[in-house]
């Protein structure tokens, strides 16, 4: 402890024995069945709550997965021990160079890993499969009008050039702008249509009123001829 000054006041120490370490550690599982195994910085074990014999061995001595154990560094290795492959997570302490070794039995992490894989894979196709919904309803969205505004064209190009027929108009996107733009159009085309069909009648009336004229200019031509012929033959 340090006063205010940072000189020394004195040392707070304390300890915990092996067992109550024990008793702390007994309780940390890796998956179902994988354990935490401790050994000092000499490579002896402390903690093995698979084998109490193994206690204050050598991991050297003991062979096998354990000298594979006291062999690697801070990393992931595999290693085997009683018939058993393991995945071993190695951490060493920095304060007393205790190694703590997490192993985890290799075929419950390739079982965790396959389901987290296949949950994965069922999202994606789950992702996959709402997507696809949504492209298609987005498509029927979008095109379901078009479809209808070709089809009430169609319907008024087929009845015999109705022009007083319009297109519904249902929305006020880009499908609802062009049928407002095509009945303008057919608007106009329809003015249009009945001035031509207005002078069609003036013409005709016109043309009727020129025959007619030109009726009586025959009949008179005709009288006049008569008349001369008349006034020839009695002058002989």
């Amino acid at each position: 402890m340090k006063d205010s000054k940072g000189e020394i006041l004195g040392v707070l120490g304390g300890d915990i024995s092996l067992a109550d370490f024990a008793r702390l550690t007994s309780g940390i599982k890796f998956g179902e069945t994988g354990y935490l195994l401790v050994a000092d910085n000499n490579g002896k074990i402390l903690i093995d709550p698979k084998a109490k014999e193994h206690e204050f061995k050598d991991l050297k001595s003991l062979g096998g997965g354990y000298a594979q154990l006291a062999a690697s560094s801070d990393r992931l290795t595999t290693v085997q021990m009683d018939g058993v492959s393991y995945e071993s997570f190695v951490y060493t302490s920095p304060k007393n160079g205790w190694k703590y070794f997490a192993l985890v039995p290799r075929p419950e992490m390739m079982a965790a890993a396959n389901k987290l894989t296949l949950t994965l894979i069922a999202t994606g196709l789950l992702v996959l499969v709402a997507g696809l919904g949504m492209t298609i309803l987005l498509g029927r969205k979008m095109t379901g009008p078009i479809r209808s505004l070709a089809s009430s064209m169609h319907e008024i190009a087929a009845g015999d050039g109705d022009l007083t027929r319009r297109l519904p108009l249902d929305s006020e996107d880009e499908v609802g702008l062009l049928a407002r733009q095509f009945n303008a159009f057919v608007a106009k085309l329809h003015g249009v249509m009945q001035k031509v069909v207005s002078s069609s009648g003036h013409l005709e009336l016109a043309v009727g009123e020129v025959s007619s004229g030109s009726l009586d200019l025959s009949s008179l031509t005709e009288q006049q001829a008569a008349s001369l012929q008349q006034t020839a033959a009695s002058m002989e």
